[in-house]
Formats: C-alpha cells, structure tokens, sequence
C-alpha cells in the first residue's frame, strides 16, 4: 500500500490515493492559486479536493496544508497554505504558528502574511517552477 498517514486507511483506500498523492494533488491545486496572487477560503480548498479528508475535520485539512507547506519550503517556494483563507480573507491561527516555526517575524501579521503571499508569487511565477 502507498504511504498513507495514520488513520487514513480507510478514505486512501475509497480514494485510490495515499497521503502523499493527497499532498501533491493539494500542491498542484495551490501552486497557480499562489503564483496568480489570488486565495482560496478552506470550504473551496476542501470541495476541489478529489477525495475527502478523514473526518472531514478542521485538524485534517491543517495537517494536509502543513504537509503541502512543508514541502514546497523545502524547494524554496514558501509557505503556499498562506493562500488558503478564511471568510474573512486571511490564513487562520495555524498558518501564523507555522511561519514563525520557520523563521518568519510575525510581529505585524498582516505584513509577514502579505510577504509570504509576495513571496510565493515571485517564486512560483518565474519560469523555472516546472521542476518542483
């Protein structure tokens, strides 16, 4: 069986797909999201995704997006679940939390998340993104 986190046996098994084609699916749905400066609340992040999380929870969807964070950081993208909002527009609480585990001064929020998001689209808009 592919890499499936823990506990996620059972929605793996109905999707076809382990954990880390859950997170390269995720990567490649917030990627262009990212490059184009735009967002994306969670409720849309959750619907486009091909099969549903395990509980459909809150905490399943934030592993999933510090997984896909964690990844495109270690390629030197940034953090992409900074494109991925609530109603009111702006990451949540854990968004914060994980760019200041890595290094970000979150002092003024709104100016480490707008960085982020800068960030982002200049390295995922330059022509040399195919690889990562």
């Amino acid at each position: 069986m592919a890499d499936i986190r823990p506990g996620d046996e059972s929605a793996a098994a109905d999707a076809g797909a382990g954990w880390d084609d859950r997170v390269g699916r995720t990567r490649a749905l917030l990627r262009p999201i990212a490059a184009a400066g735009a967002t994306i609340t969670y409720a849309d992040l959750q619907a486009r995704l091909v099969a549903p999380l395990p509980g459909s929870g809150p905490g399943d969807l934030a592993a999933l997006l510090r997984a896909v964070s964690e990844a495109e950081e270690a390629v030197g993208a940034g953090l992409v679940s900074a494109v991925v909002v609530r109603p009111s527009g702006r990451p949540g609480p854990g968004w914060f939390r994980l760019a200041a585990a890595h290094g970000r001064d979150i002092t003024d929020a709104g100016a480490a998340w707008q960085g982020e998001r800068d960030r982002l689209r200049q390295a995922l808009s330059a022509p040399d993104t195919t690889h990562r």
